[in-house]
């Protein structure tokens, strides 16, 4: 919350996609038209875009609201992630710390923070574990309903849960379920799933058809060095770590003693040395159901792909939490045979008791402070802070319809900062939808061609297709090396290639010769310069 607050201008890194265009609510004459702003509204769950109407209708700024919201959803994570893990067995002390675990997980990475659809994840699926523990019928159909209006990746996984209920493990044999009551359960939740998600599939199809897996192996944007890396990874990159395509992406096991989870399989066969272990519930069987929904789905990610998104979107959040909650009950079970073996007549007193005393003191200072030396920091919230506040302000006295072209990376928080629409950024430039995605390469190319480009006529005819504003130039722009050392511009060839050989060649760009006349604001070592100056340069 310092770091979200602590300066005007910061913002999340996801809220540069998913919130900025939400700045319409304020005032309906932001982003008229824009292809970007339309785009992202368009992608956005019914659920997220209505709770934040309501509360932009309230009076909260957008961008101020999704730095609040987090807590909110933080509250509901730690009271349902305890009631979830009281419901499997039921000593507080192991509902604590399950919920410790699950919070130290979430608020150290950068998902729950973000205040966009995917900081729903972990209380709307723990909502759905509690009511579907509770056989809450209406709970469950209702925590369906949200997920589908607000995260429609995890329902499919509540879903795939609910039909593996139909199927019994009884006597070592695999049988059908004789209550009928799962039945009724799992046709309900299928048909409130398919009438909440309908309105939401056709509406983010309009810039559709999605890229096919064949396309993508031949984009730029999805190899190495691209803008979604999926395509020529090594085996353990693609399907275990890769940060779109691995099934334990986005640190599953952060932080470390989540790794206790693994162990609770061992606790329950060993049960009869652990009395602890008889006080787990027969509900555990819901934890291997989730676990097989969702490698189900993320199998069918990569048998579909890109159809249903990117494949870690189906195990990573739900791994998280079963891990967190089987943590919680590992570290209960241990510690109560520790504390057994401790206080029995038989065990010596002093040696083994001491030995056990430092054993737990190494393990904790580990677990403390062993992340922070592989990772650098406690936390990877990735709020980005402005640092050109005197742009932003100029910008935003500028017409609400004017458009800034640049190849800088301060074209991302342009639109959220200023409220200012941008021709292109990285940070929007995202592969998936083909409608989208060819105007915005479209945009990028003749971008880089305008600016690079030694005819002005080139340079101003852009300026008149586009009605560009401003263009906004990094001083270092015009070396070889920019656009060289830059992966998101080498991306778009040949007109990447054809900037670098037009500098190395040692031809001068247009709007290089016109950048010191025209500048009307330097600031964080960039230039700002009005396109009337450029259309009206002889």
């Amino acid at each position: 919350m310092r770091q979200a607050f602590s300066n005007k201008y910061v913002i999340q890194d996801d809220g540069r996609q998913h919130v900025f265009w939400m700045l319409r609510f304020v005032d309906a004459d932001l982003f008229r038209g824009d292809l970007i702003a339309d785009y992202f509204q368009s992608i956005a769950p019914t659920g997220y875009t209505v709770l934040y109407r309501i509360a932009a209708r309230l009076g909260a700024d957008p961008i101020y609201f999704s730095k609040l919201l987090p807590m909110a959803l933080g509250f509901l994570t730690t009271v349902f992630c305890f009631a979830v893990t009281m419901k499997l067995f039921p000593v507080p002390s192991a509902a604590f710390v399950a919920s410790l675990l699950l919070n130290e997980s979430l608020w150290m990475r950068n998902g729950i923070v973000s205040g966009t659809p995917r900081a729903f994840i972990s209380p709307l699926f723990l909502m759905f574990l509690f009511f579907a523990l509770n056989n809450s019928v209406v709970g469950t159909v209702a925590t369906i309903a949200l997920m589908a209006l607000f995260f429609p990746s995890i329902m499919f996984i509540a879903l795939g849960t609910l039909c593996l209920r139909l199927i019994k493990f009884d006597a070592r044999r695999l049988r059908l379920s004789r209550d009928r009551r799962d039945y009724i359960l799992c046709a309900t939740a299928l048909v409130v799933a398919a009438v909440v998600l309908l309105p939401f599939a056709r509406r983010s199809s309009s810039f559709g058809p999605v890229v096919s897996a064949a396309e993508a192996r031949n984009m730029p944007e999805f190899l190495a060095r691209g803008r979604m890396v999926v395509f020529r990874q090594g085996f353990w990159q693609r399907w275990l770590t890769g940060s779109h395509t691995g099934m334990f992406a986005s640190a599953v096991f952060y932080p470390y003693t989540m790794l206790l989870g693994l162990t609770l399989p061992l606790l329950l066969l060993l049960r009869r040395r652990l009395p602890a272990v008889e006080r787990i519930s027969g509900t555990i069987s819901l934890i291997p159901r989730v676990i097989l929904a969702s490698l189900a789905m993320y199998f069918a990610a990569n048998a579909l792909l890109f159809r249903l998104y990117l494949p870690s979107r189906f195990t990573v959040s739900s791994f998280r939490i079963i891990l967190a909650l089987a943590a919680g009950i590992s570290a209960i079970v241990l510690l109560d045979a520790v504390f057994r073996w401790a206080t029995s007549d038989t065990t010596s007193l002093s040696f083994y008791r001491a030995l056990m005393a430092m054993a737990a003191v190494v393990v904790l200072i580990a677990a403390l402070w062993l992340p922070r030396y592989l990772n650098g920091t406690w936390v990877d919230t990735r709020y980005k802070t402005g640092q050109s506040a005197e742009l932003y302000e100029f910008l935003s006295h500028e017409p609400k319809d004017t458009v800034i072209a640049s190849l800088a990376s301060e074209a991302d928080n342009i639109p959220a900062f200023a409220a200012r629409p941008v021709l292109v950024a990285r940070e929007t430039a995202l592969p998936f939808h083909k409608g989208y995605y060819s105007q915005i390469r479209q945009r990028a190319e003749d971008l880089i061609d305008a600016q690079y480009t030694p005819d002005l006529a080139r340079l101003q005819q852009f300026v008149r297709d586009y009605r560009v504003g401003f263009f906004l130039v990094d001083r270092d722009a015009f070396e070889p090396g920019y656009v060289l050392s830059d992966k998101w511009l080498m991306q778009y060839r040949p007109a990447a290639r054809n900037a670098i050989d037009h500098l190395s060649n040692g031809a001068v760009p247009a709007l290089a010769k016109l950048v010191d006349r025209c500048s009307v604001l330097e600031t964080n070592n960039m230039k700002l310069i009005p396109s009337d100056c450029i259309l009206k340069a002889p």
